[in-house]
């Protein structure tokens, strides 16, 4: 019987008569008063027990668990920056009179954004980091010193995490209690209300060094750096002089002329002190025509990155090397492309291109599991490493690729990103060198990223797998079970990875179908991250297809519940069969034979119905439907926007 399987708390005995036509609230006010209470009970059951579930441990403790998570990842980063910026001020040597400038614009109290900038490799980076060390000598007060440089991680190319990190970091320094946004208009305004904590007893230096490398979201933007800073902050932000990819006109206008300072090259007393540091340190000695050799090159290109390079490739000479091959081209391209041609000879053109092509079209990098793989199921790879090393492989040897490792040294770095370990090129000069050389034209750009979207999706050639006994099975994360605990290390590499590439590759018919529209894998990335990178790849592909009205829908959906997903992303099924169903429903072809309006949401809210966790579905529609004016705050009010200015007749409404 029911009591036997139900409590009795659980259990609600109502007497009602039953009508001809059974329930008939409309006729029967016995039967609407009935329906009513019923109702009521209902809805106090659910509201009691979702109280209950949502006070509970395990409850509270999955959501400090993800808070905690973000802290813990976030200061993992602070520190990587920290040991970074210690190891290029041991390395530092002369540059006093650049300093001496420096110190001076830091000194002047003027309140206004310091510019360091300068030809790639005229050593921006190292200042920054000696800058950071010494400024505390500088200025008076204990001061706090948050340095970022841009590219040493994947996170920290992105300009919604980076603010969100200098955030969290500023906020700890002051002792500051903060639920940061994880939308960018929101960091904004809280990143320039926490500089307004800064003190003269506690003061706050901000270094970003590298602006020129942040990524495409949000268009790299830097408006929200203060043109004019609170009293007791100062922020130092350098980037390079190249055209097309210098930020410094962007920059310029957020200061004056007096803070922009520009690297001189080195002297020729700076550059012999150098070499003599480094060869007395590898205790190494050259002979008079070597010595005489690398002092002029570097004296024709007076660079510390191009001092740097033609250092290493001095290590290569021997006492009794010929007069004939001590050379070193005289800039830094051509340095490049003498050692990629060095590596050619000995490795393989064919081994050489696809590998210097998957690291330098990589997204943040690319992980040694991911570059055996692709190297791999390459034929014109296998077939040359077999006629190179004299031996047939399955697949490309690791002691192969260890030793592609050890020849480039320092030119290829291990950095840490999307939680593993990624290679990727220490300078961008190499990548561009790296484009020219094996990436010449956009259909070979677009067909590499191709490639990278099928491994991550497992559609890589099956009969390739199979001869080369790679798998290439990438899930959307791993579920760890311990005891009656269930937790999930994300696979990053595809949630980011996948849309990254099918973007560059311009594939949107895959984009939408495998990503956009597919249920599992918004849920696994508004988990792993935010669902606002879900909205990013959503406006990246709107801008390429236009004409798919069921991205500008899903579009809609997503930020009308952005603010209720950002606190639990487990909630994506409920949002969008709640606001979709009724569309949905009602999307039937005007004329037998015509399409439907919407091609892929109907199949997005079945997979809703066979969600991998937990959900609760509604039956119908239940929420503000897509499609109207839009809900959103504006920056640094309370207050919901109901509309947006119009910029022909300059109409807006506002509801508070």
């Amino acid at each position: 019987s029911i009591h036997s399987k139900l409590r009795h708390t659980n259990i609600y005995t109502k007497n009602i008569g039953w009508g001809r036509n059974g329930i008939s609230p409309v006729s029967n006010r016995a039967h609407a008063y009935y329906l009513e209470c019923l109702c009521n009970d209902f809805q106090k059951i659910v509201v009691n027990q979702f109280n209950r579930m949502s006070s509970s441990k395990d409850f509270q403790e999955r959501l400090h668990t993800r808070q905690q998570a973000l802290g813990t990842h976030n200061d993992e980063e602070i520190l990587e920056h920290i040991q970074h910026c210690q190891d290029l001020a041991k390395c530092m040597v002369g540059r006093e009179v650049v300093l001496c400038e420096l110190k001076n614009c830091i000194t002047s109290s003027n309140r206004r954004l310091i510019i360091i900038c300068g030809e790639a490799g005229c050593g921006k980076s190292t200042l920054t980091a000696k800058a950071a060390t010494l400024t505390s000598n500088w200025i008076s007060g204990n001061l706090r010193v948050v340095i970022r440089f841009i590219g040493l991680t994947g996170e920290s190319r992105n300009i919604q995490l980076i603010l969100w990190s200098l955030c969290y970091q500023i906020a700890d320094i002051y002792s500051i209690s903060v639920t940061l946004s994880r939308d960018f208009k929101g960091l904004v305004e809280e990143f320039s209300f926490l500089l307004e904590c800064a003190t003269p007893d506690k003061p706050l230096l901000i270094c970003l060094d590298g602006i020129e490398e942040l990524s495409e979201e949000y268009n790299a933007d830097l408006s929200w750096i203060p043109t004019e800073l609170p009293n007791n902050v100062y922020f130092i932000a350098s980037t390079c002089t190249e055209p097309g990819v210098s930020r410094l006109q962007e920059l310029e206008k957020m200061t004056v002329k007096v803070s922009i300072l520009q690297i001189p090259p080195l002297t020729s007393g700076e550059i012999n002190e150098i070499i003599s540091s480094w060869l007395e340190k590898d205790c190494r000695r050259l002979s008079g025509h070597q010595h005489a050799v690398l002092t002029e090159a570097c004296t024709a290109c007076p660079l510390p990155l191009y001092v740097s390079c033609a250092y290493k490739e001095s290590c290569l000479w021997a006492s009794f090397s010929p007069e004939t091959e001590v050379c070193l081209p005289q800039n830094i391209p051509d340095l490049y492309r003498q050692t990629l041609s060095r590596m050619e000879k000995f490795h393989g053109e064919e081994v050489m291109k696809k590998m210097a092509a998957y690291v330098t079209l990589s997204r943040n990098g690319i992980t040694q599991e991911e570059l055996l793989d692709l190297m791999s199921t390459d034929e014109a790879v296998i077939q040359e490493v077999a006629k190179f090393k004299n031996v047939t492989v399955a697949a490309f040897p690791l002691v192969l690729w260890l030793k592609l490792l050890d020849d480039f040294g320092e030119h290829l770095k291990e950095q840490r990103s999307d939680n593993t370990y990624v290679f990727s090129w220490a300078h961008t000069s190499l990548k561009r060198v790296c484009l020219e050389r094996y990436l010449k034209t956009k259909d070979s750009h677009a067909s590499l990223h191709a490639t990278f979207a099928d491994y991550y999706l497992g559609r890589m050639s099956h009969d390739l797998r199979k001869d080369n006994d790679v798998s290439t099975f990438q899930p959307l994360a791993w579920v760890l079970k311990n005891k009656s605990k269930i937790s999930y290390v994300f696979n990053m590499r595809k949630l980011f990875g996948t849309p990254y590439h099918l973007i560059k590759a311009k594939n949107s018919t895959v984009l939408i179908k495998e990503c956009l529209f597919n249920y599992e894998f918004l849920l696994h990335k508004s988990q792993a991250l935010s669902i606002v990178s879900v909205e990013e790849d959503l406006k990246a592909a709107i801008s390429m297809e236009r004409t798919v009205p069921d991205l500008t829908l899903l579009s809609e959906v997503l930020t009308l519940s952005r603010k209720v997903l950002v606190q639990d992303p487990c909630q994506m099924a409920s949002q969008l069969i709640g606001r979709l169903h009724h569309i949905v429903a009602a999307d039937k072809p005007v004329a037998p034979g015509d399409p439907k309006k919407y091609l892929y949401l109907p199949a997005l809210l079945s997979q809703c119905l066979k969600s991998s966790i937990p959900v609760l579905v509604p039956s119908t529609s239940c929420l503000i439907p897509p499609g109207g004016l839009l809900c959103d705050t504006l920056t640094g009010e309370n207050v919901d926007l109901l509309g947006t200015i119009n910029g022909h007749s300059l109409q807006f409404f506002q509801a508070a």
